[in-house]
């Protein structure tokens, strides 16, 4: 059945030398709760419009559940569990494909195993283990096609802690040593990735302390940089809200058992920090927090005092006033794609804010966050979908292999 046109123009994000520079808003919002008992120490991956929370633990013990959350329906799906119980590791998405990293099977026991979950058939596979020591409360990241894994610790609250890291290739199933934080050893810590850099965040270090430390890595030349710790104490196991350009750090814990609520908003072109309003839900620490397109969202987790309680609650972090926002180094674009549904014949896309460069590629990323469609962009001539099948895509374009455009578009037949 076809659709009636639409025309709608997406706002978008796009790279600019110069720029006004304003506090970006933010507001919490909630959303539906994990159907299921709440638990801390998940692992979390997004694999195209999914967000996948898998393993953790509460007062039942350690998990295998996994469950798939869909931001447009607002609506958590259960699928295959993992294949063991596993909390506190390290995870990452590649390829299409989310991978679970070490952990602890128990209090007293913790591994190298590394499994991958195929959303397609849904299911998982073990693949080859860290080769280095096991280890829990290690942080995980992917960046142009690899996982890494890194940090943890593989003994008691005290340690030892770890601070090598590894670099996985999932075409070869095989690990490689990479550069570790030049920093002390820690564990505990939340990782994310920014315009193709990873961070680490925070954790209790090889001092005993808990620190507010980041630092940035860079693949390509495989070092780190020390960047300001964020503002207010110490903290392990904070959710991280990834957005294009910058990214919102909320919650932890410390020595004393204390769970903070408190949120920072963080921008690499400018370097600095700033408060946001407090995370509202249940609990600020060891829950689960991810991105899923242009949408990001933190919940779940524990709180110890009085008395330990865990929780299901779901929270999205929002951008308010985004078409007045002006950030350091970024400003809005628009794209208009006419008819937005499509029904599957062609469609004309149009920058509305500017010029686009020239070399620009247009690429459609289906659910499931595989590439359907890549075409050289010519702003407003027709693209041909008549070989792409019904459902939601994320479009990009993309300048020198970096998106500097994107949106979305629906295909119905």
């Amino acid at each position: 059945m076809k659709s009636t046109p639409l025309l709608i123009a997406l706002c978008v994000t796009l790279t600019s030398a110069k720029g006004v520079s304003a506090q970006a808003s933010f507001q919490w919002e909630q959303r539906a709760s994990l159907p299921a008992s709440g638990r801390y120490g998940p692992f979390t991956f997004v694999i195209g419009a999914y967000g996948y929370v898998a393993g953790g633990g509460n007062a039942s013990g350690t998990l295998t559940e996994c469950w798939r959350y869909d931001p447009v329906a607002d609506a958590w799906n259960q699928v295959a569990s993992l294949p063991t119980p596993r909390r506190h590791g390290a995870s990452f998405s590649v390829g299409g494909m989310g991978y679970v990293a070490c952990g602890q099977a128990t209090t007293s026991s913790w591994t190298t195993t590394l499994y991958a979950y195929d959303p397609i058939s849904d299911s998982w596979a073990t693949k080859a283990s860290l080769p280095g020591t096991p280890r829990y409360g290690a942080h995980g990241f992917a960046i142009n096609g690899f996982g890494y894994v890194g940090g943890g610790n593989s003994g008691s609250g005290t340690g030892p802690f770890l601070d090598d890291m590894w670099r996985y290739d999932p075409v070869s199933d095989t690990w490689t040593a990479a550069t570790g934080i030049p920093g002390l050893a820690r564990y505990g810590s939340t990782a994310f990735t920014l315009n193709g850099k990873g961070y680490v965040h925070g954790g209790r270090d090889a001092s005993l302390d808990f620190t507010n430390e980041l630092w940035e890595f860079d693949p390509i030349a495989e070092t780190w940089t020390s960047k300001p710790p964020m503002p207010g104490l110490g903290r392990s196991w904070t959710m991280v809200m990834a957005f294009q350009y910058d990214a919102v750090i909320a919650g932890g814990k410390d020595v004393g058992l204390n769970v903070f609520y408190d949120a920072y908003r963080y921008h690499p072109a400018s370097n600095t920090w700033n408060p946001i309003p407090d995370y509202p839900g249940a609990s600020g620490w060891s829950g689960t927090s991810f991105g899923i397109g242009d949408r990001t969202f933190g919940g779940l987790g524990s709180h110890l005092l009085p008395s330990e309680t865990y929780h299901n609650d779901l929270w999205e972090l929002v951008k308010v006033d985004l078409n007045g926002v002006r950030e350091p180094e970024e400003r809005d674009g628009r794209l208009r794609i006419s008819p937005n549904p499509s029904n599957g014949d062609h469609v004309r896309i149009t920058a509305t804010c500017c010029v686009p460069p020239s070399g620009v590629e247009l690429q459609l990323i289906n659910a499931l966050g595989q590439q359907v469609l890549s075409v050289p962009f010519i702003e407003s001539e027709p693209v041909d979908l008549s070989g792409v099948a019904s459902g939601i895509y994320t479009l990009r374009l993309l300048a020198d292999r970096t998106t500097f455009m994107s949106g979305r578009i629906t295909v119905s037949r």
